[in-house]
């Protein structure tokens, strides 16, 4: 009984162990895919300054615009543009190449994932290769790739960015809850401060302060534009809105899901999320009464965009060991139950790299500004061509209309549980 019980204890510790590696091991490869991505968008930064889009412009435009070569003013900022969406659609295809490889694998004795966790080194190199070859393709198929089909990836991450933003907001909370009540219990004196709930404070002071100070940015602007005047009143309304939820009994009463963590707490983070997307969207208007602000102000604006582009990656690839979209939820039992030949994967490698491709069409629109890139012909003598990079109204509604989604999306997460009370939405 002793040896049997002996023999159990070690069988458990061995898997936990096991257990904690291939954690480890899962959470080394996620971020190595992040660095790689970081790099490929350090990389496009750095090929729209001005002195390496100058020197491109000399060595390369006889060969890109083979067609204008008798025209001197191609922009730099042309060749920059060109050499992001050039960089980001190998990052595009590297991805899209092992999301299709790794369609339904399921666990870790699948031979093909060893091509998603190993030869990190020969990757790099697929990776630099792919990136590469893209240079000496020519410039049409990369002027018609920057209209719509990075506009459409673009907007296809926005809203994946809308559902993780929602969760990464419920799951901050719900940390910070744990964590206040860690501090309360630890503290003896009650005069100290659970700096955890200061913090709760103070993020949700600033979500309303971003809410309310975009609508005042947007009502004062000093040119008559009806979609600024439309789209800051309607999102004052969807504020109110989504706060009154939040805090009602009929929200937070709901048995069947995590109605008790509503608060205006998250209502005051979505709102301000919202409202920036809104505010971002008139930076880029082509239209000169919408447009918002000046260059310096873009700068200010792209910063922003991909640090919680690259807030919201790494978080859902940390997150996505129990988020499984593509791998049937019925799978997922207790590591200890499975055999160690047959240990399921904690996320699924397609979908990861599906996010990823589409975070590198995404990245591509933000340093571009989510601009067209014209090379049509003009007309006139003085003027023959009309060549640069031009806001796109498209680009506007794209991320208009992601700010409504994003309230839809927690509407539906507040409101799903008390209208579905048969549903358990706990998991």
């Amino acid at each position: 009984m002793c040896l049997s019980l002996a023999s159990s204890c070690c069988t458990s510790i061995s898997c936990k162990l096991c257990h904690n590696v291939h954690s480890n091991l899962a959470n080394i490869t996620r971020f190595y895919y992040g660095m790689m991505l970081m790099f490929s968008t350090m990389i496009s930064t750095l090929m729209l300054s001005d002195w390496v889009s100058h020197e491109m412009k000399d060595v390369l435009s006889k060969y890109w615009f083979h067609d204008f070569i008798n025209h001197p003013t191609i922009p730099k900022e042309v060749i920059g543009s060109l050499t992001v969406f050039r960089v980001m659609s190998g990052v595009f295809l590297f991805h899209i190449l092992f999301s299709s490889i790794l369609v339904n694998v399921k666990y870790t004795s699948d031979k093909r994932s060893i091509i998603h966790n190993d030869g990190m080194g020969l990757k790099m190199i697929l990776y630099l290769f792919m990136i590469t070859s893209m240079f000496f393709l020519p410039s049409n198929i990369f002027i018609y790739l920057s209209t719509w089909p990075f506009k459409v990836g673009g907007s296809c991450f926005i809203l994946l960015q809308n559902v993780f933003m929602i969760n990464f907001v419920y799951d901050l909370y719900e940390y910070l809850i744990d964590l206040a009540d860690k501090q309360s219990n630890e503290i003896t004196d009650h005069t100290k401060i659970i700096w955890a709930n200061w913090i709760s404070l103070f993020l949700t002071i600033t979500g309303y302060l971003v809410t309310i100070s975009s609508f005042i940015i947007l009502a004062l602007h000093e040119k008559n534009c009806s979609q600024m005047t439309l789209f800051s009143g309607l999102n004052m309304i969807m504020m109110f809105i989504v706060s009154g939820l939040s805090i009602s009994n009929f929200v937070r009463d709901a048995p069947n899901g995590s109605g008790y963590l509503n608060c205006i707490f998250q209502s005051s983070l979505i709102s301000g999320y919202a409202s920036y997307q809104i505010i971002s969207s008139f930076m880029n208007h082509p239209n000169i009464d919408c447009h918002l602000w000046d260059e310096n102000h873009q700068m200010i604006n792209k910063s922003i965009h991909l640090i919680l582009t690259f807030i919201v990656i790494i978080w859902s690839t940390i997150r996505s060991g129990s988020n499984n979209f593509l791998i049937n939820n019925d799978q997922l039992l207790p590591l200890e139950h499975e055999d160690d030949d047959h240990t399921l994967v904690t996320y699924s490698y397609s979908q990861f790299h599906i996010m990823f491709s589409l975070a590198s069409l995404y990245i591509a629109n933000i340093l571009t500004h989510w601009g067209n890139i014209n090379m049509e012909l003009g007309e006139g003598t003085e003027n023959p061509f009309q060549i640069g990079i031009y806001d796109s109204e498209v680009s506007v509604w794209i991320k208009l209309c992601s700010s409504l989604t994003c309230y839809l999306f927690y509407l539906w997460v507040m409101l799903a549980p008390p209208l579905f009370p048969s549903r358990d939405f706990n998991n």
